[in-house]
């Protein structure tokens, strides 16, 4: 059995090594993320609340990121590393977890290790320095956990679930969701009176950092629910600028089938079907194994009815993750429902190569159109073509005293990307998103400017150059719009 898992882990990394030197660092804030991870490597300390570093963002994977800078000192590919371990390490509790919950099948902790291995959005997440991967291992370790506690009945084990639970919510803010749920899946489990001790047992570890985050959080800014509240105040937001990009009522339409369609454009169509049939089979016939089934169903009715009902939630390929992750191991159960003959069999497992090489195919250094689109759930990730042009001018060029002046992009964050990728340090850039912009560019050397095209930063100049607080820079060729590099004259 070990050497199963270790070959199927050979399976699970090999197209994320494939893909690792082409993906860039691109969704999941990735590049804020390992900006924020930076920083506080340089200067560690406990982020116990939003106003103490981490903003909107889980502080777990900051500090790991942060921490592996210690040993790999590469701002650009740290975060990535991270991703790449975890990514692979989840085949572990993924292989264990299906094992336990279907040993009468002895094919589904290898079908769902190998469909893990070729969901190409779970290869995007292994390759950028988002907290996905970390945030999946988690979720996964601890239901594993869970579903052995439960299963013998274990304590080591159910305090080991807790554990890793806390730890995802301290990654993602959505795993949160899963600790009352888990809660009332242990009462409901256990058919004798230890199960209100153990419920509420692990519901107090499990809430650990949740509890601790609260409390950080009322301190510092009054609110102990802040971060979710401005995540929330940002959806509601968000949410009607998508849907008037669509016809009238086609963009919750899309949403009311956006988890499912996401695993049948992820996973393949073929795998994402057998996933559901076994999933409603388990709760039709198997009652010890209803608790997972409403940690995966539950979450996503409750991100549906925000995205579609309510209208205050604007969903994101990223956030079905660790329902999609959970949906694996019931795949070999709905094929045994299902019984299809070798030759569907065959076109599953095709499909699902197929669709991650189609996918990357399609959105790999591409910008517009389909590429656009489909990129959030592409195997590759990689930053607009103009971005990386600019980024690599940058990197070869500019001289250890020159100073950059970086304008800020209105349509979206791409100076981040662009600063990010040049590998600049922060002391000889100047970022016009930054409050302290006039400061810094009286103080770096401003000899390199990057513009946008729809910009109020800089002046027309004498011979069709700009003029930025009263220095002039000549346009560069070598990039395209909507970014354009200039060096001072």
């Amino acid at each position: 059995m070990n050497r199963e898992r270790w070959w199927l882990a050979l399976a699970v990394a090999l197209p994320r090594l494939l893909v690792f030197p082409f993906a860039q660092s691109l969704f999941g804030d990735a590049v804020v993320r390992s900006e924020l991870a930076a920083h506080w490597a340089a200067a560690p300390y406990l982020m116990t609340s939003f106003a103490k570093g981490p903003l909107q963002f889980g502080p777990l994977h900051l500090m790991l990121v942060g921490a592996a800078s210690w040993l790999w000192p590469s701002p650009e590919h740290v975060g990535r590393l991270v991703s790449l371990v975890c990514g692979v390490a989840t085949v572990w509790p993924l292989h264990a977890l299906t094992r336990r919950l279907f040993p009468s099948l002895p094919n589904a902790p290898r079908a769902a290790c190998l469909a893990f291995a070729l969901w190409g959005m779970h290869i995007q997440f292994s390759t950028t320095a988002a907290s996905e991967a970390l945030g999946v291992l988690c979720v996964v370790a601890a239901v594993a956990a869970l579903a052995r506690a439960l299963g013998e009945p274990d304590v080591r084990a159910l305090v080991g679930a807790a554990v890793l639970l806390t730890l995802a919510c301290a990654t993602r803010y959505d795993a949160w969701l899963l600790v009352p749920l888990f809660v009332v899946g242990i009462a409901a489990s256990l058919p004798d009176s230890r199960r209100w001790t153990w419920a509420v047992a692990f519901g107090a570890l499990a809430s650990l950092f949740p509890v601790a985050w609260m409390v950080g959080n009322w301190v510092d800014l009054g609110d102990p629910l802040y971060p979710a509240h401005y995540i929330d105040d940002f959806h509601r937001a968000w949410f009607p600028k998508d849907e008037a990009a669509w016809p009238p009522g086609r963009y919750r339409l899309m949403n009311l089938v956006f988890w499912p369609g996401t695993a049948a454009l992820t996973l393949s169509p073929l795998l994402a079907v057998a996933g559901f049939v076994g999933l409603w089979s388990a709760w039709r016939t198997r009652r010890d194994l209803r608790w997972l089934v409403a940690a995966i169903a539950l979450p996503t009715l409750y991100f549906t009815v925000r995205s579609t009902l309510l209208g205050n939630f604007a969903p994101l390929a990223r956030f079905t993750s660790k329902e999609l992750a959970l949906l694996l191991p019931f795949i070999a159960l709905g094929a045994q429902v299902l019984r299809p003959p070798r030759a569907a069999l065959v076109a599953a497992w095709a499909l699902a190569v197929a669709f991650p090489l189609a996918l990357g195919a399609i959105t790999f250094r591409r910008d517009g159109g389909w590429a656009d689109m489909l990129r959030p759930v592409s195997p590759v990730s990689t930053q607009p073509v103009a971005v990386t042009e600019v980024a690599q001018q940058l990197k070869a060029q500019v001289l250890p005293d020159d100073g950059v002046v970086l304008d800020a992009d209105e349509q979206g964050y791409r100076d981040l990307s662009v600063a990010f990728l040049s590998g600049l340090p922060e002391s000889r850039l100047a970022r016009a998103r930054w409050k302290d912009f006039d400061r810094k560019l009286g103080e770096v050397k401003p000899r390199w400017l990057v513009r946008f095209d729809r910009v109020a930063l800089g002046a027309d100049g004498a011979r069709g150059g700009v003029r930025v607080r009263g220095q002039e820079y000549e346009e560069l060729p070598g990039t395209h719009p909507p970014l354009h590099l200039y060096r001072a004259r």
